[in-house]
């Protein structure tokens, strides 16, 4: 069997193996390589793109009871549990910050995500600590509360 010049140069690298070998040998390689490539690159995205994310705003009418309802939502992704594990991906917030006066008086901020829409619908109608925590907001003065949920990479077609 006559190979090609560059599988002679190959040859010479590979050393004494069968032609047949060192092709299955390169292929194989070359296999692995797109494998790896398509799970640690290609793959990202699709998983970031499943997430969804759950924004809440709070405005209360004692901002000093700030730090206590910041103390109890953030206890969230810790208690609220789905099959005995935690479900909350990550859960993230801050003082509403922004200098262009839209917030509608918001004064802070929460960023919860969830691995799919189904714990979402979980955690917003079914969690029990979510619920208590819910019907204890109005001790803590809320007069008011936004909401919004997207999934990452889904846009208005």
């Amino acid at each position: 069997m006559r190979l090609p010049q560059h599988a002679h140069d190959l040859s010479a690298q590979l050393g004494p193996l069968a032609p047949e070998r060192r092709w299955i040998i390169a292929g194989g390689a070359v296999l692995t390589l797109l494998f790896l490539g398509y799970f640690m690159f290609g793959n990202e995205s699709s998983v970031a793109a499943m997430s969804v994310f759950h924004i809440v705003a709070f405005k209360l009418a004692r901002p000093s009871d700030l730090p206590d309802l910041t103390a109890r939502f953030l206890q969230l992704q810790a208690s609220c549990q789905l099959d005995g594990r935690p479900y909350i991906r990550s859960l993230r917030g801050g003082k509403q910050t922004s200098p262009e006066k839209l917030d509608g008086g918001m004064q802070v901020v929460f960023l919860a995500e969830f691995a799919n829409q189904q714990e979402l619908e979980y955690y917003v109608f079914r969690d029990p600590v979510h619920e208590a925590f819910k019907k204890g907001l109005e001790d803590l003065g809320v007069e008011s509360v936004t909401v919004l949920d997207f999934t990452d990479g889904s846009w208005p077609q």
